[in-house]
């Protein structure tokens, strides 16, 4: 899977560089995001995840990602990381009471050129739910980009990727669970660590 295409949106395009023991570095090329995102993006995304700017953020600066949208300073693979890590947390609350706790990183490699390093934690055996909450979070930053942003996550997610949540909370229900993804991803995939 190393180095071959994972996700891509409108204007970037994710690829996997490495899979470590509980990490996985992701390369985001997107070309027109050397700066950072729009307050417009920010806000759909917000919308449809409220609970980002609880999240703890390590940047030598504001202890909340919501600090940090507070100064404006959120580029696109900062975004992309806390929404993968709010939809594992999700992902792993539907299957289980206990909870582990994620972790992500994101640097530049080529501020210039787009190109960025997301790197996310996961359980051992579990890199599938890290894949797919990732390749989720592309397509939820995508659609929030596009003109016709969507206003329910049904139409964030098309075919059965993710179904919204039964309790009206406007998140992902039982298709993105922990069993649910891999089982998917193991079909596809002939790697026995999934």
């Amino acid at each position: 899977m190393d180095g071959h295409p994972f996700a891509a949106g409108d204007g970037f395009s994710l690829t996997i560089a490495r899979r470590r023991a509980h990490a996985v570095d992701f390369r985001l090329v997107a070309p027109g995001y050397s700066e950072p995102v729009g307050p417009l993006l920010l806000e759909r995304v917000l919308d449809a995840y409220p609970t980002l700017p609880d999240h703890a953020c390590d940047t030598g600066g504001p202890t909340t990602f919501g600090a940090v949208i507070a100064t404006g300073a959120v580029d696109l693979g900062h975004l992309l990381e806390h929404l993968a890590i709010d939809l594992e947390v999700r992902a792993w609350r539907s299957a289980s009471a206990a909870v582990p706790v994620f972790a992500g990183n994101t640097s530049w490699i080529e501020r210039e050129r787009g190109v960025q390093r997301i790197t996310l934690s996961y359980v051992t055996g579990q890199a599938a739910v890290t894949y797919e909450a990732m390749r989720q979070a592309c397509r939820v930053v995508d659609a929030a980009r596009l003109a016709g942003y969507p206003r329910t996550p049904r139409d964030c997610f098309p075919g059965d990727a993710l179904l919204p949540s039964d309790d009206g909370g406007g998140f992902p229900g039982p298709a993105f669970t922990v069993p649910a993804i891999t089982a998917r991803i193991r079909r596809a995939s002939a790697d026995p660590e999934f």
